[in-house]
């Protein structure tokens, strides 16, 4: 019994009465998940707070409020779009508790009636992800853009008003950007691969600053003709170029005097008699 009801005084009684009301009232919890989420739409979860419970003789004890199980999961969702997380063991977010029960809701959906006259009981909540504690406080935290990040940081999906969206990878070892005055940049610390099954299309000047291949025909310009036309592979393509054009220069040069003057040679036909 709580010892203020002994005493006859009206405001002590008022505070009781409004403890004890209080004391039974659940608006939002804070609290870490038990098991894995296996599906994403349900979780188990506990309490990351101890309730008190008053003994007979007066005195209070904390407590551990009992587990939450079959707990909806809320996504950040609308227009056919629904962002999802892998909801983990150990991980913290807030149990919102709702005014009434909501167990026909939930398993038919649409407007259902309340099945008992329970009202902000802690068998009625929703799971929000996310809500953190000092000691799992998210590092590297970015002031000045919105982020879609790994925790630790190493992928990071950045949108910023005025730079622009851009990627990073495996800590900046991968990255591709989308400035509105520099345009689109991809860097890499490995490879860059482009599969596309109806090929790919560059328009505009193209640079290249190493050496270019190819496993299977190669096109370029030509010099008269088809000299160098269809090739295969890059090298070999560009010496049949080059022999080619030599081989016109040689015809060129073979019709043409290195002095200048124009020369011809007769074969005198031979007389029949």
């Amino acid at each position: 019994m709580d010892l203020r009801y002994r005493f006859d005084d009206d405001t002590e009684l008022h505070e009781t009465i409004r403890d004890a009301v209080l004391s039974g009232l659940h608006i939002a919890i804070p609290v870490g998940v038990s098991e894995d989420s296996k599906d994403g739409h349900t979780v188990k979860l506990k309490a990351l707070v101890k309730a008190v419970r008053r003994k007979p003789d007066g005195s209070k004890e904390l407590v551990e409020m009992p587990p939450f199980s079959d707990v909806p999961i809320q996504f950040a969702s609308g227009g056919g779009m629904t962002s999802t997380f892998p909801i983990k063991a150990g991980e913290e977010g807030i149990y919102l508790v709702s005014s009434r029960g909501f167990d026909a809701w939930h398993q038919q959906g649409g407007a259902q009636p309340a099945i008992d006259a329970r009202r902000n009981s802690l068998s009625d909540g929703f799971f929000i992800p996310g809500v953190r504690s000092g000691k799992r406080k998210l590092q590297n935290y970015s002031t000045e853009s919105a982020q879609m990040r790994s925790d630790d940081g190493k992928h990071v999906f950045d949108l910023h008003p005025k730079n622009g969206p851009s990627m990073a990878a495996d800590g900046g070892k991968h990255m591709v950007s989308v400035s509105p005055t520099g345009g689109i940049s991809i860097k890499t610390t490995t490879a860059l691969a482009v599969d596309a099954a109806k090929g790919t299309t560059f328009k505009g000047a193209t640079h290249f600053t190493d050496a270019v291949s190819s496993d299977k025909s190669f096109k370029a310009p030509t010099l008269t003709g088809q000299v160098g036309g269809g090739f295969t592979g890059i090298a070999n393509g560009f010496v049949g170029a080059l022999i080619g054009a030599g081989a016109v220069l040689l015809a060129m040069a073979a019709q043409t005097p290195a002095d200048g003057v124009q020369r011809a040679s007769y074969t005198l036909a031979k007389v029949i008699r």
